[in-house]
């Protein structure tokens, strides 16, 4: 989308800028034959001849003495020789000038280009980050009831389908009778945190029953609840670009069947 705005401004300010050469300049430069004739035809003594047709608005003006006599004549193709080299100088000028102007024009195109290629620069390297960093998942596991059947207990197991390793260093739960409420997550002092600082490899490009899709954490949590009830919590971890990230998840648990369901809606499952 940036590119094509981009591309869509170079190209306006290219027209705005030939626009505006065109309508100085008129029409290009006539062949050198044509500025000749028009330098090199004389008029009367003391009159002025003004050319203008129509489409260009350049005058030229020239002087030339009758000649009278032969001495008067000699110094009349003087005169006509200094005229002719100033209307020379005159045109060759106007050449420069115009070529300055061209070169301006192509000079600011360049400069936006060389702008926009900058632009384009910085989003592809702000991109990178989004590309090439991890992304964890997890949630509850191994659900079930301790041996004398009085807590639920589960495990928690966490998965990284980025294209680089993660840090995990913070898992955090708490259980509930009711369901979660609201839009925002709310957690209360009632949650238990286990601090980590384990490396989660990427499963990128693993196949889906590949045991190194899910990573089992060493921890074990235990709940007084044995009928179903409801868990919530979230992940911290670190990206390769030193960046802190979070996922969120929730479910509903069954520990006597072994079984749970996520629960609370995108709000309570997010991720950054």
């Amino acid at each position: 989308m940036l590119n094509r705005l981009a591309s869509i401004l170079i190209g306006l300010v290219v027209v705005a800028l030939i626009g505006l050469v065109a309508a100085h300049e008129g029409s290009l430069l006539p062949p050198w034959e044509q500025v000749k004739a028009n330098c090199y035809k004389p008029v009367h003594h003391d009159q002025y001849e003004s050319r203008n047709n129509g489409e260009r608005a350049t005058k030229y003006l020239a002087v030339l003495k009758s000649s009278q006599s032969d001495q008067a004549g000699s110094n009349g193709n003087t005169e006509q020789r200094h005229v002719e080299f100033d209307c020379m100088v005159a045109e060759y000028t106007k050449i420069l000038a115009r070529f300055t102007l061209w070169l301006v024009v192509a000079t600011t195109v360049l400069g936006v280009g060389t702008f926009v290629a900058a632009l384009a620069a910085k989003a592809a390297a702000d991109h990178i980050p989004v590309v090439e960093r991890a992304y964890m998942f997890g949630g509850p596991t191994n659900i079930g009831l301790t041996a004398d059947l009085s807590q639920a207990r589960l495990g928690l197991t966490v998965d990284n389908p980025g294209r680089t390793p993660a840090i995990l260093k913070r898992a955090c739960i708490e259980f509930s009778d009711t369901a979660p409420v609201g839009k925002k997550p709310r957690y209360s002092e009632r949650m238990e945190s286990r601090d980590l600082d384990l490396v989660i490899n990427s499963s990128n490009g693993l196949a889906w029953s590949d045991i190194r899709n899910k990573i089992i954490l060493p921890i074990e949590i235990f709940s007084d609840t044995t009928g179903p009830h409801y868990c919530w919590g979230h992940f911290e971890y670190l990206d390769i670009f030193g960046q802190r990230h979070m996922s969120r998840f929730c479910a509903l648990l069954r520990p006597k069947d072994g079984k749970f369901e996520p629960f609370g809606g995108e709000a309570w499952n997010a991720w950054t």
